[in-house]
């Protein structure tokens, strides 16, 4: 297999930089020279038929997609020694769950991603698509803020994702019927969209977590999910009921589709406000990602934010209000 570093060329795409890598490729930024701009090349690891099939799989699946809120698929090229590199919008940004880990994320920022997250969700399942996949790691935040899902790996089309009863998907992001290799169809994608929502909007992961995938998926089948309502009581209640619909374990007891959701978590946006108290919380929350703890010398760093951020807002001095939250509330 050939080895691409800054400065090669592939086709008419010449390599910048690699940008990614994960267990099965890498992602590199190259230059698009017929057109003048920066696209996302990927290239699998190794040159093996089967994995060559899937990641042409992946990009014929997003190439039927043409979306704000989903990667777009531009063309598929052939590398040297018949590696087949997908080209892709080029996101200057990050991944979802590093977007939430390193910002102070309002309440009405949050309910915007998920909107967002919801709007190209139901693009994908208006064409059949399922997803199978979605977690924080598979949604990308570019620049402008704007979302977009990537990694259809492990989706298809409604019709022939039952044709192999290999379960697909990380984990903790599965659904109940995925965990037991049970039919699937697009209100699987429902369920990990809930475990999403449920962790921006709270800062928990909805199920106890465990260590072991095996472990992991009993939970997913067996744990009763937390109520968003005990967790976030400041929360508006049809918001937190909507969120646990999502989690049902039974399909059906779900929201039927992700088109209404868009709508849905943009009028929430609209009707809540921002106050010192959702600060607050956005602040005070630790991630849910059990692989990404914060430690307190990162959460003393995000103090700073949230003082410069509270004095902003007020234009008064708080500096004695701080002081007695860092003496009396944070633990020393």
């Amino acid at each position: 297999m050939t080895e691409y570093y800054t400065g090669s060329a592939l086709d008419h795409f010449r390599i910048l930089r690699k940008i990614g890598s994960g267990g099965m490729g890498s992602v590199f930024l190259a230059e698009d020279s017929r057109l003048s701009r920066n696209v996302a090349i990927k290239l699998l690891h190794t040159s093996s038929t089967e994995d060559q099939a899937m990641i042409k799989h992946e990009a014929m699946l997003l190439a039927q997609l043409n979306h704000p809120n989903i990667v777009q698929v531009f063309e598929i090229a052939e590398a040297e020694n018949e590696q087949i590199a997908v080209v892709m919008e080029y996101i200057n940004g990050c991944t979802l769950q590093q977007y939430t880990s390193e910002k102070l994320l309002t309440l009405k920022r949050r309910l915007d991603i998920l909107s967002q997250v919801a709007a190209g969700l139901a693009e994908a399942h208006a064409k059949g698509i399922v997803h199978l996949d979605l977690k924080t790691q598979n949604i990308l935040v570019d620049k402008a803020h704007r979302i977009k899902i990537t990694d259809f790996g492990g989706g298809g089309k409604e019709q022939d994702i039952n044709t192999n009863n290999a379960t697909r998907g990380s984990a903790m992001s599965l659904s109940p019927e995925q965990a037991q290799q049970l039919p699937l169809d697009y209100r699987s994608d429902l369920f990990s969209f809930g475990i999403i929502a449920f962790q921006l909007l709270s800062g928990e992961y909805p199920f106890i977590i465990r260590r072991s995938k095996r472990a992991a998926m009993d939970e997913i089948i067996n744990g009763k999910p937390k109520s968003l309502a005990d967790v976030a009581p400041h929360l508006p209640p049809e918001l937190c009921m909507t969120v646990d619909q999502l989690l049902s374990k039974k399909p059906e007891e779900r929201p039927q589709n992700a088109a209404n959701l868009a709508p849905f978590f943009r009028q929430i946006m609209l009707s809540v406000t921002d106050d010192l108290e959702d600060l607050s919380r956005a602040f005070m929350r630790v991630a849910p990602d059990n692989q990404n703890r914060k430690s307190f010398a990162f959460q003393w760093k995000r103090l700073g934010k949230l003082r410069y951020l509270l004095l902003t807002a007020l234009g008064i001095n708080l500096a004695f209000f701080i002081h007695f939250i860092t003496e009396h509330i944070l633990p020393g």
